[in-house]
């Protein structure tokens, strides 16, 4: 299987295992700012911010519960498959 998530604990560039999470505040880059069109208003989402201090690669995830996942599936413009 390939990695390709670092949620995973390794690095899908380099390998290493040495991946952190880096905390930040939500007003300072910690979130995402969605327009939801049911709404017609931007509402923040929290991030997961994932480094690798091997080779610098970083993935950034939305870190959504059920009530928050059931919003962005009614105010996204479309679902893609």
């Amino acid at each position: 299987m390939t990695v390709t998530d670092m949620r995973q604990g390794q690095c899908p560039g380099c390998g290493s295992g040495e991946i952190h999470d880096v905390e930040r505040h939500p007003q300072q880059g910690g979130s995402l700012l969605l327009r939801l069109r049911h709404r017609m208003t931007l509402q923040r989402f929290a991030t997961r911010l994932l480094v690798c201090l091997e080779c610098g690669r970083f993935q950034e995830h939305l870190e959504l519960d059920e009530k928050e996942r059931g919003e962005i599936a009614k105010g996204s413009v479309r679902r893609l498959s």
